[in-house]
């Protein structure tokens, strides 16, 4: 199926609604892996999904169990890149290393944001870096962080216990 993206079984999500935020990370080695963004259920949410072969990065979201707003570009996905997801008020904004890839509409006020994984890829896909800074649903200002890197299963204890720090 090669367009699958709005069923992906492994997803890590963040306990917290954010409404307005910067979720700053380093990948390395992304073979099929993704960012979760305006997550309300397993049929709403928002998707940016690198692929390295053939070398693209997807974009879009599944309202309702279907996908919509899909688009695709050709990109050579480096072996390691630091990505940044913004949202203000009306959009999603992918950035990979420092340059606007693409932005895809925001449907939700606030959502979760989340990892999307691939358990089998060898070697496996390795999220570090991690960084949450904006406003939760609440509207307070918080900034959560993790600077241990993580990947497959280790992924579960991390998203779990994420800390959440008022600033």
């Amino acid at each position: 199926r090669t367009h699958a993206y709005g069923t992906v079984d492994n997803m890590l999500l963040s306990q917290d609604q954010w409404r307005e935020y910067v979720f700053s990370l380093r990948v390395t080695n992304p073979e099929n892996c993704g960012l979760v963004f305006d997550y309300s259920d397993n049929q709403n949410y928002g998707f940016f999904y690198f692929k390295r072969t053939p070398g693209e990065v997807v974009g879009g979201q599944l309202i309702d169990g279907k996908l919509q707003n899909v688009k695709a570009i050709r990109y050579t996905v480096p072996g390691s890149f630091q990505t940044v997801l913004k949202k203000e008020k009306s959009a999603v904004d992918l950035f990979v290393e420092g340059q606007l890839l693409m932005s895809v509409p925001s449907r939700e006020e606030s959502g979760k944001v989340g990892l999307i994984i691939n358990t089998l890829a060898k070697p496996p896909t390795v999220y570090h870096e991690i960084t949450i800074d904006g406003s939760l649903g609440s509207r307070e200002k918080v900034l959560a962080q993790v600077n241990t890197p993580v990947s497959g299963g280790a992924l579960n204890a991390f998203w779990k216990f994420l800390p959440a720090y008022l600033i």
